[in-house]
């Protein structure tokens, strides 16, 4: 969905419906250590042509590095698990045309 949907009173509706049903159905998304967010989005997101979509990326790590131990804190994990499934980089250099990390 778009996040203009998402924002939008259909929207909002249509995610209190799926929660009020994952919570009928005993899901839950606290105190439970096999819960998490993520977020899909399209290339197109990111901009219309290749550069601008790859210094978009770079602008998303860029903003994930500097703010990773408030992320981390915000995620309400715990550093074992971070560190397994979503560590942070440990340095990033950039050769040629090449990120490497």
């Amino acid at each position: 969905m778009s996040p203009e949907f998402m924002i939008s009173d259909e929207g909002k509706q249509m995610r209190c419906g799926i929660c009020a049903s994952a919570l009928a159905e005993g899901m839950r998304s606290h105190d439970t250590d096999a819960c998490g967010l993520h977020v899909h989005v399209s290339r197109e997101f990111f901009g219309k042509n290749q550069t601008s979509q790859e210094l978009t990326e770079f602008k998303l790590i860029e903003t994930v590095d500097r703010l990773f131990e408030p992320i981390v804190i915000f995620s309400r994990r715990k550093r074992h698990n971070i560190d397994r499934w979503a560590p942070k980089c440990k340095g990033m250099t950039q050769d040629g045309d090449n990120v490497i990390t």
